[in-house]
């Protein structure tokens, strides 16, 4: 009876035998499986953190666009008031020059031709501007004594 049950006897070693690798290699398995799985969740937070730092890279892009956008925009309105400022700063050049031709011509008319009819005070006013071009004073050319009181009085 022993040599009936001896091969079973083998066949129950070599399957315990096989049993022992299976399990061996089952629990090296699973070994991996979840070294895999941590590594799988190291990548997901590292691909998250990579994510937030692309989006806050995109959000200070777009901020410093915008800031780009407005400095430009100032740029371009400086540009424009200093072409303003300029044109006034000329203006305001020439009304300099002829300032005192401007004042004797005015004062001249205020205090002696008032009295006068349009005529007279027009020979008046052409006699002045004679005797202010000899003295080497400018006065505005287009001196109009109406208009000027009109603006200034």
């Amino acid at each position: 009876m022993l040599k009936r049950f001896e091969p079973l006897r083998n066949e129950l070693k070599s399957l315990e035998r096989q049993a022992d690798v299976n399990v061996k290699r089952g629990e090296e398995t699973t070994a991996l499986i979840q070294q895999l799985e941590r590594s799988i969740a190291s990548y997901k937070e590292e691909y998250a953190l990579l994510i937030s730092q692309a989006q806050a890279i995109k959000t200070d892009l777009e901020n410093v666009q915008s800031k780009v956008d407005r400095s430009i925009a100032l740029l371009a309105s400086l540009a424009i008031e200093k072409e303003r400022w300029e044109g006034s700063s000329e203006t305001f050049r020439a009304q300099m020059a002829t300032i005192v031709g401007d004042t004797l011509l005015s004062s001249a008319f205020l205090a002696y031709a008032g009295y006068f009819d349009q005529q007279y005070r027009q020979s008046l006013f052409s006699r002045w501007s004679g005797h202010l071009l000899v003295m080497i004073f400018i006065y505005y050319l287009c001196f109009c004594l109406l208009s000027w009181f009109q603006v200034h009085c």
